[in-house]
């Protein structure tokens, strides 16, 4: 019997490829993500800095012009956390679509790794069969011959009592 051979093994070598490639596009997308949050919780913590220096320098009584510089400068750090946020909706984003992309691949891997398997265990049956069905054509054969009296394993092997019961052979 030939040996098994899967017909997609290479559609299947190139799901594996694909869910691979989907995986790193993951990971590539959760660490932008995760640095776009960082940079937001950078942004927040400098425009709370800013309000603080603001807060210190008015009640040591600077000038006016320092005191509107400060306000620009926490309005500018405001803007800054505000794009950062943005940027994290849209790493959220191209992240989730990621992670769709990476189920989507293990989907379709998993249905020609079925597949696979399926073929296998049919494979592996026929063989069983095939084993079974030589068997029992052997056995048969064996059979038919001991029956005709074409000397069978089993009466080759016998000792020959014609001789007096001496237990030789002729």
């Amino acid at each position: 019997m030939r040996p098994f051979r899967f017909r997609a093994a290479a559609a299947l070598d190139l799901r594996r490829k694909q869910e691979e490639s989907a995986r790193l596009r993951l990971a590539r997308a959760q660490t932008d993500l995760h640095h776009a949050q960082q940079r937001v919780a950078d942004a927040d913590h400098a425009a709370l800095r800013a309000s603080d220096e603001l807060t210190a320098a008015q009640s040591a009584g600077t000038e006016a012009w320092r005191i509107s510089w400060h306000q620009s400068w926490i309005r500018r750090q405001r803007l800054e956390a505000d794009a950062c946020r943005r940027t994290v909706a849209v790493s959220a984003t191209i992240a989730e679509r990621a992670a769709a992309s990476v189920s989507i691949a293990h989907q379709k891997r998993r249905v020609l790794e079925r597949l696979r398997e399926r073929a296998l265990e049919r494979h592996r049956q026929i063989a069983d069969r095939h084993a079974t069905n030589e068997m029992n054509q052997l056995a048969n054969l064996r059979f038919l011959a001991q029956a005709a009296g074409g000397g069978g394993t089993d009466s080759d092997d016998r000792p020959d009592d014609t001789n007096g019961g001496s237990g030789g052979y002729r």
